[in-house]
């Protein structure tokens, strides 16, 4: 398999082992609101646009938002709304 580019976007502790999976498998991965703990191996963007550049790939929380429009992302520092999560992301 070819390595591709993944952005981990938000979510819980799965979120944060995938990204440190898909790293110990050689792929090139970036995260984006999963700040209070650190997955190895993996590159810390500083917002969901920069961790979604040219990835062939974006891995969303589910459910995306539980029961509002912020953006599930228990393991971030800071609040995100959906809204401008989606607007960071290119199809």
């Amino acid at each position: 398999m070819d390595n591709m580019k993944f952005a981990v976007i938000g979510g819980d502790m799965r979120q944060a082992k995938l990204a440190e999976l898909l790293a110990a498998d050689g792929h090139n991965v970036s995260t984006f609101a999963i700040d209070k703990i650190k997955p190895v191996n993996v590159i810390y963007a500083d917002s969901a646009e920069a961790a979604a550049k040219d990835a062939q790939c974006v891995v969303l929380p589910l459910p995306i938002a539980p029961k509002s429009q912020i953006f599930n992302a228990p393991l971030s520092e800071s609040t995100h709304t959906v809204e401008t999560i989606f607007k960071s992301l290119k199809p």
